[in-house]
């Protein structure tokens, strides 16, 4: 258990929510990943990694396969409920795919988009709200897909971020309250860790508020 206290120095009353972000940038490689193929690391928009659809060169024609998260995520939020991440795409146009995909309480895979073509690193961002409702489960993957006209470099993801999903081992007592002038908000964080697979994990809170050098 750890407390997050939060201190009103100002003269209004001071509101303010927090929400889970889940998080991942590749600097402790691919532990919380499981693959059906040889997916891989490269050099990352932020740091020293991101991910990639196999080791160094150009892939090959026909390769389909996936790399998907091993945790499954619980909808906290099914509104704010999306995903975001850095790519840089080599790939054949309208003939090769990466898909993100996900999976909705054990059911059938669903792609959310499908990125081809070349670029330097560009954000994609895609809201997913309509595929959910708050207390379902989801598992999220990405799709390779490659159709034989030509060999590319491929693709590199970096700071994914899935919002509006808890991962259930860091709790809060509270997501919201409001506080007095010159008074002290307390949230509990309480970590439950047993049914964590192996690895590093990451979880950003994110705390909004009417406080105006913040929000």
């Amino acid at each position: 258990t750890s407390w997050l206290s939060l201190v009103n120095v100002g003269f209004q009353p001071l509101y303010y929510s927090i929400r889970h972000e889940w998080y991942e940038n590749f600097e402790n490689g691919l532990n919380n990943w499981s693959s059906d193929d040889n997916w891989s690391v490269a050099q990352g928009y932020t740091g020293a990694y991101g991910l990639t659809e196999g080791p160094s060169g150009n892939y090959e024609n026909y390769w389909k396969k996936y790399i998907q998260l091993k945790d499954s995520l619980y909808i906290a939020d099914k509104d704010s409920f999306g995903i975001q991440f850095m790519v840089k795409l080599n790939l054949d146009t309208w003939n090769d795919y990466l898909s993100p995909q996900i999976s909705v309480n054990g059911g059938l895979w669903y792609s959310v988009a499908d990125l081809t073509g070349t670029g330097e690193w560009n954000p994609v961002k895609i809201p997913l709200s309509s595929y959910v409702e708050n207390g379902d489960y989801i598992k999220f993957r990405f799709m390779f897909e490659s159709y034989g006209s030509a060999e590319f470099e491929g693709a590199v993801i970096d700071e994914l971020k899935i919002n509006g999903v808890e991962n259930k081992w860091a709790s809060l007592s509270q997501t919201r309250d409001t506080i007095a002038a010159g008074d002290t908000s307390s949230v509990e964080i309480i970590f439950t860790v047993g049914q964590l697979t192996a690895g590093i994990h990451t979880q950003n809170l994110i705390i909004e508020s009417n406080d105006p050098l913040t929000s």
